[in-house]
């Protein structure tokens, strides 16, 4: 079994279904992914407290729910992931909203938020996975890139466990919901009199979308993690074709695509073996209206898909690499005058022109077309 984002939920909704306790939950979690990508994965993670965690997990739900009841009108309460900064990094901790509705099946619910006190856990645990999740090593490998929210689905289950009355309040039935700011929210369980109900593991899913970027002026542009690469038939440029692309004013592609994958995330993705990404062509034409001077698009048919596809061709080589600072391998930090002005670019003398470079209006615009399966790495600026 891959130890990829549905395996894993699967895993964690399975022990939520089963009311199995928090630390043998979240050892068959760690299990899973040692048995997968070995210690390299998990070494940080059997070190962590989970017990003393979770109690101040509780103690914090408690202090807030009496503090600050919610009223009976809400009928969800959703506990977000969001990524406030930690001594001048990227962290991650939870809070908790609600709202006036909740539908088991759908997701909508959650932005109608009239209840969202302002104050926060400052989970270590939530931090201490962060860290590890954001690694470029594991960056093609859902189970670990998801860490924060296997923890926070598995923590928040236990407290509905264990306080299904102090979480229902004076409701006579409230709905519970786990996920990232702006990402997919998967809908928990049901407090009702009779306690909390958790809802039945869901035979597929597919990898939440991250709608909010992080801290940075300029993010690596990549396939991502939802993404899903595929070879090019025999009718598609050659390596020594590609080499000279940025002088080819009309290029056609055929390219294979598993529909599967076309239906869950298919706006964005990386063409193999050249590198070259590929979105809906309604995309394109806003990324081109926007930035005509730095990319064109050139034609890409999508086999098993019956909608208009291009390929885009970046123009700028900039030279902002400082290297002195970076590291080929892992990270890669711009000059931040010189790139200034560029929103779309590859970086001159580094992975010879395989990374795309985007500013954060270019990523935003991206994120605002609805594009699903693109991932932004923020990058360094001096």
């Amino acid at each position: 079994m891959a130890a990829d984002y549905v395996n894993t939920l699967s895993l964690v909704r399975n022990a939520i279904s089963l009311g199995t306790p928090i630390i043998e939950a979240w050892e068959a979690v760690i299990g899973h992914i040692s048995s997968v990508f070995g210690t390299d994965a998990s070494f940080h993670l059997r070190a962590l407290n989970v017990a003393e965690d979770y109690r101040q997990l509780e103690l914090w739900l408690l202090d807030l729910l009496e503090a600050s009841p919610p009223a009976k009108a809400i009928r969800g309460l959703r506990f977000g992931l969001f990524h406030p900064e930690s001594e001048g990094r990227p962290s991650c901790d939870i809070y908790l909203s609600g709202s006036p509705s909740f539908d088991q099946d759908g997701d909508e619910w959650a932005d109608e938020s009239n209840y969202k006190p302002e104050t926060h856990p400052h989970s270590r645990i939530l931090d201490a996975l962060y860290l590890v999740s954001a690694e470029p090593r594991f960056e093609k490998q859902e189970a670990v890139v998801h860490l924060c929210l296997w923890f926070a689905l598995l923590s928040v289950a236990e407290l509905c466990r264990r306080n299904s009355a102090s979480i229902r309040g004076g409701a006579s039935r409230r709905g519970i919901g786990v996920g990232f700011d702006g990402g997919d929210l998967i809908n928990l369980g049901v407090h009702s009199k009779s306690g909390f109900t958790p809802l039945r593991p869901e035979k597929k899913k597919g990898p939440p979308r991250r709608r909010k970027l992080l801290p940075g002026e300029y993010f690596k542009l990549e396939g991502g993690r939802e993404s899903l690469m595929y070879q090019c038939t025999d009718r598609a440029l050659s390596r020594k074709l590609l080499k000279s692309f940025e002088r080819i004013e009309s290029v056609s592609l055929t390219a294979k695509i598993d529909p599967d994958w076309l239906n869950q995330c298919g706006k964005f993705g990386t063409l193999y073996p050249f590198y070259v990404h590929f979105m809906l062509a309604s995309v394109a034409q806003q990324i081109e209206a926007v930035f005509p001077d730095e990319v064109q698009f050139h034609e890409l048919n999508l086999v098993g898909s019956s909608e208009e596809w291009r390929v885009m061709q970046v123009l700028q080589n900039v030279e902002c690499f400082d290297r002195e600072t970076s590291d080929r391998k892992q990270h890669l930090t711009l000059f931040r005058n010189i790139a200034a002005g560029h929103n779309i670019f590859f970086v001159a003398g580094y992975s010879e022109g395989q990374y795309v470079l985007v500013s954060r209006s270019a990523a935003q615009l991206l994120i605002d077309q609805g594009v699903m399966g693109a991932a932004f790495v923020p990058v360094g600026t001096n």
